[in-house]
């Protein structure tokens, strides 16, 4: 078995993070998966981006959930990287439309620690399910609750728990 390589927020080294561009750039490295982040907009759309704000990564300032996704769309994601001055927050059934004709894995992180935005999780499956993609995609959060959701919309689902300061007493892992 072979190492996969996975392109975190996309290409984000290459291109803006969470981007078209950076997916874009991640299919023709061929990486054999890409990961993405969603937050949900006022209006209820998934919006690729791993901040809650925009601040970092655009030329504007606030919350995601406090614009539409049309709203988002006039900001420019080139902060970082000024050369891809055109690059937009995409919404996430635009980025699963594009690497539908690839053989590529999709882990899409549900954004839910700081917001508890209400029915991300049904709608990130619903767009899933619209794209086809049910058997390439992984679903992901550090809130956990969020992930068992999922699983229990979709028992199926492919799931991972995120964590960042290491679990205790873990079944299985005592000597």
């Amino acid at each position: 078995m072979r190492t996969k390589v996975w392109a975190h927020r996309g290409a984000s080294a290459y291109a803006p993070e969470n981007t078209l561009e950076a997916f874009e750039l991640a299919i023709r490295q061929k990486a054999d998966g890409i990961e993405l982040d969603i937050q949900m907009t006022k209006d209820g759309k998934l919006a690729v981006i791993h901040d809650e704000t925009i601040d970092r990564t655009c030329d504007g300032t606030g919350y995601v959930k406090d614009f539409s996704m049309e709203e988002l769309k006039r900001f420019r994601c080139s902060k970082i990287q000024p050369e891809f001055g055109t690059s937009v927050i995409p919404e996430l059934i635009e980025v699963l439309e594009l690497v539908k004709p690839f053989d590529l894995t999709v882990n899409i992180e549900l954004k839910t620690g700081v917001f508890r935005y209400k029915g991300i999780e049904k709608e990130a499956l619903a767009q899933v399910k619209k794209a086809g993609l049910e058997e390439r995609v992984i679903y992901s959060s550090f809130h956990h609750p969020s992930i068992v959701k999922v699983k229990k919309l979709n028992p199926k689902a492919l799931t991972g728990l995120l964590f960042s300061d290491g679990f205790i007493n873990v079944p299985g892992t005592q000597n």
